[in-house]
C-alpha cells in the first residue's frame, strides 16, 4: 500500500480509569507510524464526560482528538459509534485507522467497514514501512502463522491489533494538541439499533481481574475430573482458578472465569497455564500479567512463545508435584 500523506488514526477506548491500557498502546504505535510517515496522528474518542481521556491522549502523542462526549454516548452502542466514526472518516479521509481487537474495537470497526467498503485487517502484529510502501505483519491459523499483507490502492484501511501485539509507551507533556468536537445529536435518528438495559454479572463468583494469582485451565486438561488439580493448585499458591473459552462453552466453569476477548482481561503478578494452547484470543486477555508458567504437553503450543517459564509434560504428572511443593507458600 502506497501511503498518500493522509493521517493516521486511532479508535481509543475508555474505561473506569481513562483511556484503556489497549488504546493507549495503540496510541503509542500510531505515534511511531506517522512520525516514519511523516503525516498528523489523530484520536477519536467517544463517550461522556472524556476531559480526562482526551488529555490522556494528548500526552501519549496524538496531534489531534477528535471527541464525540453526549449522554447519549454513556454506554457502548455499536451502531451510533459506528455511525459517528463513518461520518467523520468521511469528511476527513485517514489512511490507516487502528482498532485494539476487543468487543468494543471489533464490533464497531466491523461495521465501519462494511458501511463505508473498506477493508478490515484483523489480528495484525506490526506495521513496517519502506520507501513508502506499508507491510502489514499478521497471524494467521491460531496464531501459528505469520504473514505479510500489502493492501492495494485502498484507502483508509482498517487495521486490529490483539493485545499481545502492543506496548503502552511512555507519557510526555504534550506540544499543543488540538481538540475537535464530533456530531452526535443528528446521527442519533440514524442507528437501527438502541441499548435497552445493562445486565450486570450475577454476584457470589469471583472477580478474576482482581487476583494476584491465577492458575487457568484449557481443553488440554481433557477431563473435567482434572479440575480438581487445578483447583488444588490456586489453592497451594492462595491464587484464583481461571479458564479459556473452550472450558466455559464445555459447561466445566462459569464465563466468570474466563479469560479472553470474550471473557476478562487480567494482569496478575503470577498467570498458571495449564493445558491451554495459547490461542490469540486468550492471550490477549493475559499477555498483561508480570510473570507466566505455561505447562503444555505439545511443543509447539503457541502459548510458550509469551511464557516466561515452559514446561512441557503431561499437567497429571506436574501438577502433583507443583502442588506438594508450594503449600504453604504465598508469592508477592
Amino acid at each position: 500500500m502506497k501511503h498518500d500523506a493522509q493521517d493516521v488514526w486511532v479508535f481509543a477506548e475508555t474505561g473506569p480509569d481513562g483511556v484503556k491500557p489497549i488504546s493507549l498502546a495503540l496510541t503509542s504505535r500510531g505515534r511511531e507510524l506517522a512520525d516514519t510517515l511523516g503525516v498528523g496522528f489523530s484520536a477519536v474518542l467517544m463517550g461522556q464526560n472524556l476531559t480526562t481521556s482526551t488529555n490522556q491522549l494528548l500526552t501519549y502523542g496524538a496531534d489531534c482528538v477528535l471527541v464525540a462526549d453526549d449522554a447519549e454516548l454513556q454506554y457502548f452502542d455499536g451502531d451510533l459509534y459506528a455511525q459517528i466514526l463513518v461520518n467523520v472518516i468521511r469528511e476527513r479521509r485517514p489512511s490507516l485507522v487502528l482498532f485494539g481487537q476487543t468487543y468494543k474495537g471489533m464490533d464497531t470497526a466491523a461495521m465501519v467497514a462494511a458501511k463505508l467498503w473498506m477493508p478490515l485487517i484483523s489480528n495484525c502484529v506490526e506495521l513496517q514501512t519502506k520507501d513508502g510502501e506499508v507491510v502489514i505483519k499478521r497471524l494467521m491459523c491460531n496464531s501459528t502463522v505469520v504473514v505479510n499483507v500489502q493492501p492495494v490502492n485502498l484507502s483508509p484501511v482498517l487495521l486490529s491489533f490483539p493485545e499481545v501485539a502492543l506496548r503502552v509507551g511512555i507519557a510526555k507533556v504534550p506540544q499543543g494538541g488540538t481538540i475537535v468536537p464530533l456530531e452526535v445529536k443528528t446521527l442519533v435518528r440514524d442507528v437501527r439499533t438502541r441499548l435497552l438495559e445493562i445486565v450486570q454479572p450475577t454476584n457470589g463468583d469471583v472477580d478474576i481481574s482482581k487476583s494476584d494469582i491465577l492458575v487457568a485451565a484449557g481443553a488440554g486438561i481433557e477431563k473435567k475430573e482434572n479440575l480438581k488439580l487445578v483447583e488444588a493448585l490456586a489453592e497451594a499458591l492462595g491464587g484464583t482458578v481461571a479458564c479459556s473459552r473452550r472450558l466455559v462453552d464445555k459447561g466445566w466453569l462459569p464465563t466468570s472465569r474466563q479469560v479472553g476477548l470474550s471473557g476478562k482481561t487480567v494482569r496478575p503478578k503470577l498467570y498458571v497455564a495449564c493445558g491451554i494452547s495459547g490461542a490469540v484470543e486468550h492471550i490477549a486477555g493475559m499477555i498483561g500479567s508480570s510473570m507466566i508458567v505455561a505447562i503444555n504437553k505439545d511443543p509447539k503450543a503457541p502459548i510458550f512463545h509469551y511464557a516466561d517459564y515452559a514446561i512441557v509434560a503431561d499437567l497429571n504428572d506436574v501438577l502433583p508435584i507443583m502442588i506438594e511443593t508450594t503449600k504453604g507458600k504465598r508469592i508477592t
